[in-house]
C-alpha cells in the first residue's frame, strides 16, 4: 500500500483491488428514485456496487436471497419502515449492518436507531464523504464479524487493510481493520 503525504493529510494512494462479488454490493432500500440515482454517483468511485429496493418487502426478498453486509434504508416506505428491516436482519447469522437514512435526524431518532440494533443514522441529504465514512465503518464491522465467524461464505473476504475518510474538517482518517 502507497501512503503520500498531501497538504499535511495522510492519503491512501492504492490498496487492494476492489472486489466484486456480493460482499462489495450495498443494498440501498428507497422509495424515491432520486435516493437511488444518489449513491449511485456517491459510489461510482467506490470499490461498492449499489444495489436498489424500492419497498420494504423487496428488500426483505433480497437479504434473503443475498448477502449485503450494508444495507442503506431510509426512515419511511410505503410498505414498512427501517424498524421492520432491523428486526428481519437481527436474525441472520451474520446481520448486515443498517444505516438508517433520515432527512429529520435528531437526538431521539439517533437513539432509536442504535437501541433497535441498526448500525448508525446518516442524514440527508447526502454527503459524499459522510455516507462513505459510515458506510467504510459498517462495512468493515461487517467483515469482522464476518471473519470472526469463520463461515464458509466469508473465507474469501478479503477487505482493505484501512480505508480512506474525511471528517466534518477536511481532515483525512484512516480506519485500520
Amino acid at each position: 500500500m502507497d501512503v503520500n503525504l498531501l497538504l499535511g493529510k495522510v492519503l491512501i494512494v492504492s490498496q487492494q483491488p476492489p472486489l466484486t462479488d456480493s460482499p462489495m454490493t450495498i443494498l440501498l432500500v428507497s422509495h424515491a428514485r432520486d435516493d437511488h440515482t444518489s449513491l449511485q454517483i456517491i459510489f461510482s468511485q467506490s470499490p461498492w456496487r449499489l444495489r436498489s429496493a424500492f419497498a420494504c418487502e423487496e428488500a426483505l426478498t433480497a437479504i434473503r436471497s443475498q448477502q449485503f453486509p450494508v444495507l442503506i434504508c431510509v426512515e419511511n416506505l410505503p410498505d414498512g419502515d427501517w424498524r421492520r428491516l432491523v428486526a428481519e436482519t437481527t436474525q441472520m447469522p451474520i446481520a448486515p449492518r443498517v444505516l438508517v437514512s433520515s432527512r429529520l435526524p435528531n437526538d431521539g431518532l439517533w437513539a432509536e436507531v442504535l437501541q433497535t440494533g441498526a448500525y448508525d443514522l446518516l442524514p440527508m441529504p447526502w454527503e459524499r464523504r459522510e455516507v462513505l465514512r459510515l458506510n467504510s465503518l459498517a462495512w468493515h464491522s461487517w467483515a469482522f464479524a464476518c471473519r470472526s465467524a469463520k463461515t464458509k461464505q466469508c473465507a474469501t473476504l478479503n477487505p482493505p487493510d484501512c480505508v480512506r475518510g474525511e471528517d466534518s474538517l477536511g481532515r483525512i482518517t484512516l480506519v485500520m481493520v
